[in-house]
C-alpha cells in the first residue's frame, strides 16, 4: 500500500483506515506504515506521533517500535531512540539491522552526552560590595572598595580568620 514517490498520498489512505472501527492490531499497523511515511517526507513529529500510537495500539508490533526508535534519532532524542531499538532487539534478537543502528546510536548517545559535557560557559561572579551586609558584631578587616584589597589588608585578613 506504501507506493514509492506518493507518500503524501498513502498518509492520506493509512489515515482514512484509521478513522475506521477495526480491530487495534490492525490500526496499529496503519498507523506504523503511516509513520514510515511522514518519516521518508521527514515529517519526523507526526513520525513519532503515529509511531507511539502504534505501539499503543498493539505493544507487540515490533515494526512500532523500529519507527519510534527511527523518529526519535531523526529528532536527536537519542537516549529515547537507543531504548526502543534495544526493545527491538529484545523483541527480536536475530535482527541484525536493529542491533546496528542500536550500537550506532548508543555511540552516538555517548559523544553527544561527553559533548555536553565538556561544554561550560565562563560564568564572572560579579560582587557589589555596598550591597554586602555585615554584622554590627563584626571586627575583622572591612573592605569599603576593591582599592582596599592590598597585601597588608589581605594579611590581616589571614590573621583575623586564623584565630
Amino acid at each position: 500500500m506504501l507506493i514509492v514517490n506518493q507518500f503524501e498520498k498513502s498518509i492520506d489512505m493509512y489515515t482514512e483506515s484509521i478513522l475506521r472501527r477495526i480491530p487495534p492490531s490492525k490500526k496499529s499497523v496503519y498507523y506504523c506504515n503511516r509513520a514510515l511515511a511522514n518519516l521518508k517526507l521527514e515529517n519526523f513529529a507526526v513520525a513519532l506521533f503515529d509511531a507511539c500510537e502504534s505501539v499503543k495500539h498493539d505493544k507487540a508490533n515490533v515494526k512500532g517500535y523500529y519507527r519510534r526508535a527511527q523518529s526519535y534519532y531523526a529528532m536527536r532524542q537519542l537516549k529515547n531512540s537507543m531504548n526502543d531499538f534495544k526493545t527491538v532487539c529484545k523483541m527480536q534478537p536475530q535482527n541484525r539491522e536493529a542491533r546496528q543502528k542500536f550500537e550506532d546510536t548508543k555511540k552516538e548517545y555517548s559523544l553527544q552526552q561527553f559533548a555536553a559535557a565538556i561544554v561550560s560557559e565562563e560564568k564572572k561572579l560579579v560582587v557589589n560590595v555596598q550591597d554586602m551586609v555585615v554584622e554590627a558584631s563584626y571586627a575583622g578587616p572591612k573592605l569599603n572598595s576593591t582599592e582596599d584589597i592590598t597585601p597588608e589588608w589581605i594579611i590581616n585578613c589571614m590573621d583575623h580568620f586564623r584565630d
